[in-house]
């Protein structure tokens, strides 16, 4: 009995470092974050993505305080409260590919956007500051 239940928490233990190793409480916050609607809650705010079957959760309260909750057809197939993840469900179909599909094709053009936009913060302000161009800095 002892050694089928050090099976089990092996398996679990498996299933968090896959988790990890696919960046699910990142990208799907990331998802939430940009693309979803912002919610005041008490101490923090809720972000809420939903698409067809998939809603997305992520919580920021605090500094610290950092929470992803993923359904999926009515099931949860992912909770996590940064950095303990509570529920890592693979063996339901079609949530991961649809969350790395959003993620690259959606979030990913964003943040390459944001990339750009803020590289030319900064050179202004260096243009502002020390008379140097973009067009001196991007040869």
């Amino acid at each position: 009995m002892n050694a089928d239940w050090d099976r089990v928490k092996e398996l679990v233990e498996r299933r968090k470092r896959e988790a990890e190793e696919r960046r699910i409480f990142s990208k799907a916050a990331s998802i939430a974050w940009r693309l979803g609607e912002a919610v005041g809650i008490r101490g923090g705010t809720e972000y809420r993505f939903r698409r067809g079957g998939l809603s997305i959760y992520f919580k920021r309260a605090g500094w610290s305080i950092r929470e992803v909750i993923i359904w999926f057809k009515n099931v949860k197939v992912f909770h996590s409260v940064s950095p303990d993840i509570y529920v890592y469900r693979p063996d339901v179909e079609g949530w991961i590919e649809l969350i790395d599909g959003i993620y690259h094709n959606e979030v990913v053009p964003i943040i390459e956007r944001e990339k750009v936009e803020n590289f030319r913060k900064e050179v202004e302000e260096i243009r502002r500051k020390w008379g140097i161009r973009v067009e001196e800095v991007m040869k």
